[in-house]
């Protein structure tokens, strides 16, 4: 066929026995979709391009923890041969894993060779064994069967439950070959000694042949005796941990390969330097110690190359406890601030980011708003109400909202979810006419930082009411 020679396509509870499938151009049977229940039992698969059997027409899928996976033959977990020795009888031991307190039967075959992937070519049935997982899913045991091998052949074996759901053909070994711990992997990247590694460097390593998970380690000391990232459960060759890098700082990473026998040694260690986080911008306007500023002010500062992000804090105190904008989101070297305090005093600093990281914060600067005379006070009392577009948006973490008020009344800005669920009450109390703005740093009532999405806010002043929409983004 110039496919598999058996394709179920979201079909359950077939039986497929005794039959010989060979010289298909892919995979012996091929179950796809949803389809579960399907026993594969004693049949001759053999001599095919691919897979004999392939659950979910992915090529191999391996085992997981406790089995509990679902999708074509609910991705049941095949067994895996430890040893096939041939004395008077053939005795394989197996470690099987999957649901716990289950009861399975475990097939055997044999063939001249493996598939091309390792895995199981079945021409010949050796017998099958019942055997019962343990609490934690877990069975141990050895399969005797009295055979004419030579001993010279490869095993392969599935496990089918009692649903009928059959496994894939799991990894072949050869009569009379011991598995033994996977060999230490080799590192790639970083390569040892690099430098100017940046804080989201993505760390790499070779396969060791028959690994089901691989240990990466991260120290600041040399014998690792200061571990700062680790992860034993990687399935993959590869890793990002940028949330425990620091700029400027010297690491020592290594990697170990884990099979069904356990942990195998740990590679040899590299070393590699994160590049240096930048300086602290030159600030330009406003200058220090500005009066008499307008309610709208345009902050800039000097570009640094190579930056990633500024960040701009703006406060009415020096110690900046309380914020009036705290925008980490700026791609360039300039962010224009409306609604300021008439005849207040505030105070700001920037800090920029690069690929090692955000540097210290400027010199601050402060400045004054100046005071409105009682005509400007007249001649900025608003006509109608207005609430305004937040600023910035999308934003993180913080926004600013305006609205204006043409007459003194009771008001309340609410935020709500998507789903009509009230966030925050950000404003109930008596305001007089005039322009204000209130600030939302992201939490909700609780003081809890909501999660990115869509949001929207409402105004209720008097008779007046009015909804605009808003984005936060992390």
């Amino acid at each position: 066929h110039i496919d598999s020679c058996i394709i179920l396509v979201a079909s359950s509870k077939n039986l497929i026995a005794r039959n010989t499938i060979t010289l298909n151009d892919t995979n012996g049977v091929k179950i796809t979709q949803t389809g579960n229940g399907n026993a594969i039992r004693e049949n001759s698969i053999h001599s095919n391009n691919s897979l004999g059997i392939d659950l979910g027409a992915d090529d191999i899928t391996l085992n997981d923890p406790n089995d509990a996976d679902t999708g074509p033959n609910n991705f049941q977990n095949h067994p895996l041969l430890i040893t096939a020795t041939l004395t008077n009888v053939l005795a394989i031991r197996v470690s099987f894993g999957s649901l716990a307190n289950t009861e399975f039967i475990i097939e055997y075959f044999s063939n001249s060779e493996c598939d091309t992937l390792g895995y199981g070519e079945v021409q010949s049935f050796i017998g099958a064994d019942t055997i019962m997982t343990d609490a934690n899913g877990d069975a141990f045991f050895t399969s005797p069967f009295s055979t004419m091998l030579s001993g010279n052949e490869y095993i392969t074996a599935t496990a089918t439950d009692t649903a009928g759901n059959t496994s894939e053909f799991c990894p072949c070994i050869q009569i009379e070959t011991v598995i033994t711990p996977p060999d230490a992997p080799d590192l790639v990247a970083p390569a040892d000694a690099a430098t100017n590694v940046p804080l989201n460097e993505t760390f790499a390593w070779t396969q060791s042949s028959g690994a089901d998970r691989y240990h990466i380690q991260l120290s600041t000391a040399m014998n690792f005796s200061n571990i700062v990232y680790e992860d034993s459960s990687l399935a993959g060759t590869t890793q990002t941990t940028a949330q425990s890098l620091e700029s400027s700082t010297t690491y020592y990473w290594r990697v170990r390969a884990h099979n069904i026998l356990g942990w195998g040694n740990y590679s040899v260690a590299f070393s590699f330097e994160v590049g240096a986080s930048p300086i602290a911008p030159s600030l330009t306007n406003p200058v220090d110690q500005a009066s008499d500023l307008p309610t709208t002010v345009t902050f800039t500062w000097a570009p640094i190359q190579g930056a990633t992000a500024y960040h701009l804090q703006l406060s009415t105190d020096v110690n900046f406890s309380s914020l009036t904008v705290n925008d980490s989101t700026l791609a360039d070297s300039t962010r224009e601030v409306p609604s300021l305090t008439e005849g207040s005093k505030y105070y700001w600093r920037v800090r920029v980011e690069n690929a090692f990281g955000w540097g210290p914060y400027s010199e601050t600067r402060t400045f004054e708003v100046m005071k409105a005379t009682s005509v400007e006070q007249s001649t900025n009392i608003p006509n109608v109400f207005v609430l305004r577009q937040n600023y910035p948006n999308p934003f993180n973490p913080s926004t600013s909202i305006s609205y204006e008020l043409p007459k003194a009344e009771n008001v309340r800005i609410l935020i709500y979810d998507l789903a009509g669920r009230q966030v925050r009450e950000l404003v109930n109390e008596h305001k007089q006419a005039g322009i204000y703005t209130a600030l939302w740093d992201g939490r909700n009532q609780r003081g809890l930082l909501v999660a990115s999405g869509l949001y929207i806010y409402q105004i209720h002043a008097g008779e007046f009411s009015q909804i605009l929409k808003m984005t936060l983004l992390k």
